[in-house]
Order: structure tokens, then sequence, then C-alpha cells
């Protein structure tokens, strides 16, 4: 009972030496001289009436607001008044808010949040069925003040749309209670997402204060300054999007009547010029408060963390005085040290003291922002630093593990450290352990000593010795210097390579083709080449764009280099469109240019389309001396289609001597039409005995035509029979 009685006298002695609420107020913000500072820090230390009176000036979730005192107040009276306010309070946050089940035309649901000024409850919209969330003014805190700062808070949401700003659908008040109704979110404040995860990954960070960003940008652009940026007034919703909450701090910037004594914001993300309740405020302050809130999103760590900063005076002059930690104390192993650096610099100009330092407005730290969110490693990026490490195991260790490497050093420069030092260690490792499980095959592969044989006589021709003879017991080569050798292994691949080749496997054609025409390995043949790739073309086989892109590179190399099988093959893709993009000039000149090199095929293709007009002009005479060329040599269709031009006089003179000459060389090689064209030309001269015997021989392999005139030239001659019968 003594030492309650103790302590309420000492309590009450306490009381009565209360420093003057002017004074108080002075020691609270920072501007009480020295010599009384220390003895008021002192008497709030031991006095719970004077920490109450502070604790009510600092504390609140939107921020916190000073009272302004009234300098013919006496420090009873003041005090007093505290008394009963801290009274008012604790009963509004300890009971419960009573409010009608329904409210104009939406039906209230559950409380699902508080602050330090109001309740949000959900609700539903009766008519539209919608969900939204509607906010109330505790009665306990319904205050001049405080109705002024919801109003504002109403005017300032309603005037803004933008997909990062909460939008307002409705205001009004029930039994003088003012109320808020605002679209219904899903999700959680930053605040609760770095308490859950002690801190965001960089790039999440700069994706939210991006779009916290483009939400201020519209803000500003309406000339309106929010005050209050900090984590726990950032909402991401379930989609990822980012929205700025509570506005009752913000302010039009063009207002100039708010009294200069009063400080407004959250010490913790406060900029200087707020700290010292500056009136001319712009938007430079919500840039600074966004630079601390990205500063405590990568690291975790507050600005000026309450642990070294415990009262609101020390973090208001560690704002004013103080830079923000720098990145390599804070989180020396996040970055890498170009990396840091980057993300330094933009937060320095951030959250530079004085306004004129930072960055002009939010559109140029957007910009900022961007350039070092695109910094990072792309999924691409990261996804080939893996493939080629380990692709290193098993295919040129030495070539994939050294890009491995390479692309490991741009993702670790690029901001994702962690994956470059996993990139890293994986090439070094896969290419160590590839190299090993190499040099194994390769013992493997010389013990192998059959295929070397095989080897000498696919490629006897191209006397090429190989590099290891003697470990496979062959003899060493005395002219070894003068030839192009190769090493053993490569000997091996080939031999087989050949080997799948002529059990007609399309692909070791193709394969083979190209190491001719490079001569890589082998001798460079060209019509070797030419034809390995043709026998794979008549199988029909499935080619891969590679292997098609590859034919073609090797078609307009050998074409390039003179070889006139490659000319006409590339007419004939140009003529189709085969490969590349149809053009008949282009296939005409390819044509021409294998023509004039005595391509018997080529110089058909040419007269075919001088005959036809495809060439770009239609010369018969021209065609016809094409045609005789090709003829000559023995070209079946040439043969053909000159017998025509002398039948029909196309290009020529009409000469049945040179028609039938010509035709009859084609219809011996036994091509039914051709057989059937040398009949109708005998038709046509009266030798009906010569025309009868080549429409047999056509009819015979099939020739419908021919059948169906022989048909009708043996009814012709049963009927004649009759009559004469």
């Amino acid at each position: 009972m003594y030492v309650g009685l103790l302590y309420s006298f000492f309590v009450t002695i306490l009381i009565m030496s209360c420093p003057d609420p002017q004074e108080l107020r002075l020691y609270f913000s920072g501007d009480l001289t020295s010599d009384r500072f220390d003895a008021v820090e002192e008497h709030v230390k031991m006095c719970p009436r004077c920490q109450k009176l502070c604790e009510q000036w600092e504390l609140s979730s939107n921020g916190f607001s000073f009272m302004r005192i009234d300098s013919n107040q006496t420090s009873d009276d003041f005090l007093k008044s505290l008394d009963d306010y801290i009274e008012k309070a604790a009963e509004a946050d300890n009971g419960e808010l009573k409010l009608p089940a329904e409210l104009i035309s939406y039906t209230l649901g559950k409380k699902i949040g508080e602050g330090g000024m109001g309740d949000v409850f959900e609700a539903e919209q009766k008519y539209l069925k919608r969900k939204v969330a509607v906010k109330f003014i505790r009665r306990s805190k319904i205050s001049p003040e405080a109705l002024d700062r919801f109003q504002n808070e109403m005017e300032i949401i309603g005037s803004l749309s933008d997909p990062h700003i909460v939008s307002a659908y409705d205001a009004g008040e029930i039994n003088g209670m003012p109320f808020l109704v605002m679209e219904y979110l899903e999700g959680e404040t930053v605040q609760d997402l770095i308490q859950r995860e002690g801190r965001i990954s960089p790039k999440a960070a700069l994706d939210i204060v991006i779009q916290a960003a483009k939400g201020l940008a519209t803000a500003h652009a309406a000339n309106i300054v929010h005050r209050d940026i900090k984590p726990g007034n950032l909402w991401i919703d379930k989609k990822g999007t980012v929205k700025i909450l509570d506005l009752g701090l913000a302010r039009f910037h063009s207002d100039q009547s708010e009294n200069d004594e009063e400080i407004s914001g959250t010490p913790d993300f406060m900029a200087p010029e707020q700290c010292v309740g500056s009136s001319s405020i712009d938007a430079r302050a919500d840039i600074y408060a966004l630079g601390c809130s990205l500063y405590y999103m990568i690291t975790g760590e507050l600005p000026f963390p309450t642990e070294k900063y415990p009262t609101t005076r020390s973090k208001l002059n560690a704002h004013l005085l103080t830079p923000l930690p720098r990145l390599k104390d804070a989180v020396p192993k996040l970055f890498s040290k170009y990396e840091r650096q980057l993300w330094q610099n933009v937060l320095d100009a951030m959250t530079a003291k004085s306004p004129e330092n930072r960055y002009a407005s939010v559109k140029v730290v957007i910009e900022q922002l961007e350039r070092l969110k695109n910094r990072h490693s792309s999924f691409p990026m990261i996804l080939a630093g893996y493939l080629f490490s380990t692709v290193s195991l098993l295919l040129c260790p030495g070539l994939f593990a050294l890009i491995g490497i390479v692309l490991a050093c741009i993702n670790y420069k690029r901001g994702s450290r962690k994956h470059g030092i996993v990139q890293f260690t994986l090439s070094v490792v896969c290419g160590i352990l590839g190299w090993f499980l190499g040099t194994l095959a390769m013992l493997n592969i010389y013990e192998k000593e059959e295929y070397v044989p095989l080897f000498k006589k696919y490629f006897s021709d191209e006397q090429i010795p190989i590099e290891s003879e003697q470990p496979l017991g062959g003899a060493e080569d005395q002219n070894r210097k003068n030839k192009k050798s190769i090493p053993a292994w490569e000997a091996v691949y080939l031999a087989k390579l050949y080997e799948d080749a002529q059990d007609n496997d399309p692909a070791a054609m193709r394969t083979l083709a190209w190491h001719y025409y490079q001569g890589k390995s082998i001798t460079k043949n060209y019509v070797k080449a030419f034809d390995l790739y043709r026998r794979a073309a008549e199988l029909n086989d499935n080619v891969t764009e590679k292997q098609r892109q590859q034919e073609m590179d090797a078609a307009f190399g050998m074409a390039n280099d003179g070889f006139a099988p490659a000319q006409r093959q590339l007419g004939d893709a140009y003529l189709s469109g085969k490969g590349v993009e149809q053009d008949s000039q282009k296939a005409y000149e390819w044509f021409l240019k294998a023509a004039q090199q005595g391509d018997d095929k080529a110089q058909f293709r040419v007269a075919e389309m001088l005959s036809s007009g495809e060439a770009g002009r239609k010369d018969l005479s021209e065609a016809v001396k094409w045609f005789l060329k090709s003829a000559e040599q023995g070209m079946t269709e040439s043969q053909y289609a000159l017998g025509i031009c002398y039948a029909n006089g196309e290009g020529v003179e009409a000469n049945f001597d040179e028609a039938e000459r010509w035709l009859l060389k084609a219809a011996r090689q036994g091509d039914p039409r051709h057989q059937y064209q040398l009949a109708k030309l005998y038709r046509n001269h009266g030798e009906s005995g010569k025309a009868f015997s080549w429409l047999e021989q056509s009819a015979k392999q099939g020739y419908q035509p021919a059948q169906q005139e022989l048909s009708k030239i043996q009814g012709t001659r049963e009927i004649q029979i009759n009559v004469n019968n």
C-alpha cells in the first residue's frame, strides 16, 4: 500500500512539473534549444502523461498529424483534454462500431480493415450485385480536422481514374457518419508481403514501384501530391496489379491553406521538406517516399530503423541530415558490383535530401526504373546459360563450356547473380567431365580397327592417310607430309557414314554430300555431292529446314563455281519455288549457264522456256537451236520436241524428213507418247502401214490415245470387209 501511495505521489509531482505544451511540442519536433532539450527528454522518459501525448502525435496507421496547440490554453486544461482524447480513442479501439445492416443501396458485411481514424467494411451493392468496400470514420474520431481529411480523400479519389489508384464508386453520410464506397480489393499490402517474406526480390520490387509510379503520374498530372507513399499504402491484388491506397493526406499542390506548423506523413518514409512542415511540398516528396519504399522492399529493413532511431524526432532528423544506408552495407551479396552501382545511383537520385537534386518527375523515375528492370537477364538468356553449360557434357566440351561461361558472366553482370554463379560452376564441371568422357570414347574408337580398312576401301581414290595409323596397326605413310591427313576417329566416322549411305539412309547421304561439297576430311567432289543429294531427294525423306538450307547453300556454292548440274538444280528450284522464292527469270538465267556448258537437260529447259515465253520472251527459232543441241546429245525429250517443231513448222520450216528422223529417235527409246506422235506423222503423210505398226507398239504399253485410235482403225477395216462381201 505504501509503495502505491509513493508511486501516486511521484506521478503527481511529475505531472505538476510537466513542461509547457508549446515547449513539449518544440521538443517533439526537435526545435527545442539544447539547454532545455536534455531536461525535457529526462522528464518525458519518466512521465506517463507526456509519453501518451507524444504517442498520440506519432501513431496513426495513415500517417500522423500533430495536434494544433492553442497558445491561450493553460497546461492543466491542455492535459485534461488530452486525457479525454486518449480515453475516447481507447474506447473506440476496443469496442465494435455499431452500423445498420443496410446502408442505402448497400448490404454491409464483416469488417475487413481498420486504421487510426476509420474502419472498412465489406459490402454488396444490391442492385448491381457488385462487391465493394465501405469506409467510415469512427465516431470518436469525428472532428473538424478528421472530417476535412475524409472529405479531402473523397474528393481526390473521385477526381482520379487510373488502374493503379483505388477507385471510388460512391460517398455519403448516415447518422452523422460520412462514408466512402470504394472498389473491393483482394490481396495484400506490400507491407504485409514484406513482413511475410522478409524482403522482396529486386525484379518484383521494381515491378511494384513502377506500377505505383504510374499511378502517381496520374495524380501528379492532376496537381495532386499523395504525401504518404509507403508499403502499407500500396496494395497488390491477386492479378499482381498495384494500387495506391489512402489519399487522406493528399493535397492539391496549389492549396497553400495548410498551416506550416502541421507536419503530416509517416516518419519512416517522409521527405525532408515534410519533416519541417513546409507548405511548398510538391510531387518530389512522393518520389522520395517511393525511393525509401523501394529500399525497404529490397533490403527488408527500414531506411532508418527504430532500433537505431527510437524517437520520431530522431527519424525526422535522419531524413533531414543522414543519407540512406548504402546497398553494399545493407545487402552486400544481393547484387554484383556493377549492378549494385546502378541501383545505388537510382536510389540516390530518388532520395536526395534536396528536392532540386531528385528526379524532376515520376515519368523520369519510371524511365530509370524500366532501364534498371531491363538490366536483369531475361528468361531465354538464363535458359541458354544452363543449356550450353549442360550440352558441354556431351558435345564439343571446350566450345560449349566456353559459351556457357560467357553467358554465366553476362547473367551475373545483369543482376541474375545466383544463376550466373551456378552456370559458371556448371560450365566448368561439365566441360572437364565432357572432355574426360570424350577421351574415353576416343580410346574406345581406336580399338575398332575394322573401320580403318573400310575407310581405305571406300575412299581409296581420295588417297587420304590417317594420322593415327601406327596405333591402329597400319604402316606409316612416307609421303604423309604431301597429303591431307585426318584423325583416326574421323576416318571411323566417315566410314560408318559411307556404310549408312550405301544402306539408303537419306540423312547419311546428305551429311556425306556436305562433306564432299566442302572437301571436309575428304577430297572435294561436286559430282559425288550432287549425286548423293539427288539420291536422298528420290527417297522422299522428311527433310528438316536445316538440311534444306544446307543443301541450297551447297547448290549455290557449286553453281557459282561453274558446276553445271548444280546450276540446273537452281534453275529447277527457282522455276518451282521449292527452297527459294519462285522467279522464272532467275530460273532461265541458271538454266542458260548450265546449257552453255553443254548440259543437255539444261539445254532442253532453256528451249522449253523460250518456246513457252517463260524466259521473258518467246523465241521459237532460238528454242529450236537449243532443242537441237540437246537432241544431238541423246536427250529423248529434246528429240521429241524437235520432231514436233519440224512436223508443225514451229521455229523452222516444216520438213517431214527431219520430223521423221527426230521422232523416230525418240520413239525408239520406248516412250509410248513418242511412238504415238510418230504414228500420227506417218498417217498424215499417207504411210498407213508404218502408222499402224507404231500405234500397235504404243497401245501395247497401255497408252490410251493409241488404243482408241487403233480400235477405230480396226473397226473401219471390219466394215470394209463386210461391204466387199
